[in-house]
């Protein structure tokens, strides 16, 4: 609840004016909704697929430990459930909902079903070497942001 408060807020505030930035100016939801009006355009860099292929195959070796951080039992109950679900389209409007309903599915199931619960047992541990992110950070709590 207070993530979502947060994110209205900022997407329904203007930032300060800034003379130097190239981007369009205005409230970030307005923007999103109506590039037209905001003069924007697709700066996106397009890739011709044999080279995006090239680097894919040179700096993402499959064997890397990153490729098997979920338990190949996942994938095929997750896409069970979704189907059971009716395949719901990904939009930024439902995310949440398919997210936290997928949840609570693996929740009420983990302790059911053997086979899911053997498999994430026997997965290996993450090796935790230096690599970012595994420090200690404080929680901090952050303001209430009304609407």
């Amino acid at each position: 609840m207070e993530l979502d408060l947060f994110i209205t807020k900022f997407n329904r505030t203007a930032p300060r004016h800034n003379p130097i930035k190239i981007l369009p100016h205005g409230h970030p939801i307005d923007i999103f909704t109506k590039p037209d009006r905001f003069k924007s355009c697709d700066s996106a860099i397009k890739l011709h697929p044999p080279y995006l292929e090239e680097v894919h195959l040179k700096y993402t070796p499959p064997d890397h430990f990153v490729f098997n951080l979920v338990s190949p039992a996942f994938p095929a109950e997750a896409h069970a459930f979704l189907q059971r679900s009716g395949l719901p389209v990904f939009n930024c409007n439902n995310a949440w909902v398919i997210f936290h309903n997928t949840l609570a599915y693996f929740e009420s199931i983990v302790n059911d079903d053997p086979e899911l619960k053997t498999a994430i047992a026997s997965h290996p541990e993450v090796p935790v070497d230096g690599l970012a992110g595994t420090e200690y950070m404080a929680v901090v709590d952050m303001p209430h942001y009304p609407i």
